[in-house]
């Protein structure tokens, strides 16, 4: 068997080398989604924290009262309309 010779080295090294920039550029794009993702999030979870303390403050209700309306309103609204139906299985 006879040895690689440096020009074939080079090749792979290049080839190697590319790939690892795909990969790179791939992870990089990967990671500003997430980061964009998460920051999205902190800010609607703020706006709907802030919404919810200025109601509270008009209001003079509770946390806890909030919450409760919204849920019944939420629960209202899904047996009106259920996106799921469970089909019994007994």
């Amino acid at each position: 068997m006879n040895p690689p010779r440096w020009e074939d080295l080079d090749d792979i090294h290049f080839l190697i080398a590319a790939q690892m920039e795909v990969d790179h550029r791939g992870l990089k794009r990967a990671q500003v989604r997430k980061a964009v993702s998460i920051l999205g999030h902190w800010l609607l979870a703020l706006r709907a924290f802030l919404r919810l303390e200025v109601d509270r403050w008009r209001t003079g209700g509770s946390g806890d009262e909030a919450q409760a309306a919204i849920l019944r309103e939420a629960i209202r609204r899904y047996l009106a309309h259920p996106r799921y139906v469970l089909q019994p299985t007994a």
